[in-house]
């Protein structure tokens, strides 16, 4: 699971960027998160090929290569936006 925050670096109520939590410059800034989950199956599917991807969680991250094994997998992403912040939506 990984979780970015978006932010608003130029107050334009427009997400400029997402980051980890020690980048954000400013916490108020922050207008919504976006989490990505990579979920695998929890028996292995031996009728089909052994998976050799590798998974990126979004652009900014390292990419996270698993072992060469039966499992499927996917990621799955959302964007959540914050209510209860600045007003300024």
């Amino acid at each position: 699971m990984q979780i970015r925050y978006g932010e608003d670096t130029n107050g334009d109520g427009v997400i400029d960027q997402y980051l980890n939590s020690d980048n954000v410059t400013d916490m108020q800034n922050v207008l919504a998160i976006r989490i990505t989950l990579l979920l695998n199956t929890i028996t292995e599917r031996f009728d089909r090929e052994p998976d050799t991807d590798t998974y990126a969680l979004d652009p900014e991250s390292s990419a996270y290569d698993p072992p060469e094994d039966y499992l499927r997998r996917a990621t799955f992403t959302t964007i959540v936006k914050l209510r209860n912040i600045n007003n300024r939506l």
